[in-house]
């Protein structure tokens, strides 16, 4: 028997040459069964889905139009717990200085543990564009939006840039940061034509926070009606600290019956609290 070159194999090598011939055929037939195998069950698997869902279809277009027509209990809870909308006004137009007009609208936060923050603008028929400024209402409160010295008695409210934060521990957050007093109200009339007439009042922190800026509203009543407003921004309110304030009017004013002073302060602004020295 002539000699077969080996290129130095081994003899375990050549038994493990020789059994993959021997046995390639053998193999060959096995994976096409096995890949045949593979692709039959595929398509039994897509054909089984496509089965399903032709025998499915009715049953989830009815469950669908049925959920869309009465939402899920989860649906509803969701719908119970977002915040409800503002309430707004129309606006209310008064007389201002300088035959100019005041606005004023009154909004309303029906939420109980939800604070609303916005922009909002006043802009009459004699501009088409006006500065936004930052508004808030506290969560459940009622308080009114101001802009003075308008040239026109017709304008639209625009609000943009709403969010809502959901809040806990209102009541006492709120007990602590408005310990606000307003005392010694009282109206001083003309003296002689030309005279404005003076509202003097005095502001009292008694909360242990200092604010840089407190605003305050004031509204000049009339037999249970707002005659005339006004608006002032107190900067750097000390804790502890008592400011007597004075605001004139220069137009002619009914009689006036009642004043109300109203700090606007947003108390959950802790960018307005100054630090402690």
């Amino acid at each position: 028997m002539p000699n077969v070159p080996s290129h130095n194999l081994t003899d375990q090598e050549l038994k493990v040459s020789y059994w993959y011939i021997t046995h390639k055929l053998t193999m060959k037939r096995w994976l096409i069964i096995g890949l045949t195998a593979v692709v039959a069950g595929l398509w039994l698997y897509f054909g089984w889905q496509i089965i399903f869902y032709v025998i499915n279809y009715q049953t989830e277009t009815a469950q669908t139009q049925k959920l869309i027509a009465s939402p899920s209990s989860f649906l509803t809870s969701v719908e119970t717990v977002k915040p409800q909308d503002m309430q707004l006004s129309d606006i209310e137009v008064l007389g201002g200085e300088n035959g100019r007009y005041d606005f004023m609208v009154q909004a309303v936060n029906p939420n109980a543990d939800w604070l609303v923050t916005f922009d909002y603008s006043f802009v009459d028929s004699s501009s088409t564009d006006a500065t936004p400024r930052p508004g808030f209402i506290l969560p459940g409160e009622q308080k009114y939006l101001l802009d003075l010295g308008h040239n026109s008695a017709s304008g639209k409210l625009q609000i943009t840039n709403q969010q809502w934060k959901r809040i806990s521990n209102f009541a006492q957050i709120r007990e602590a940061r408005m310990r606000l007093e307003i005392n010694d109200k009282k109206m001083e009339l003309p003296a002689k034509t030309g005279d404005p007439t003076r509202l003097i009042f005095t502001l009292v922190n008694n909360s242990p926070f200092s604010y840089w800026n407190l605003p305050i509203q004031i509204f000049l009543m009339s037999g249970g009606t707002t005659r005339s407003i006004n608006y002032l921004n107190l900067s750097q309110v000390k804790s502890g600290e008592s400011r007597t304030m004075s605001v004139n009017w220069s137009q002619q004013l009914p009689y006036i019956d009642n004043v109300e002073i109203v700090p606007d302060l947003n108390i959950f602004d802790n960018n307005n609290i100054m630090s402690a020295e």
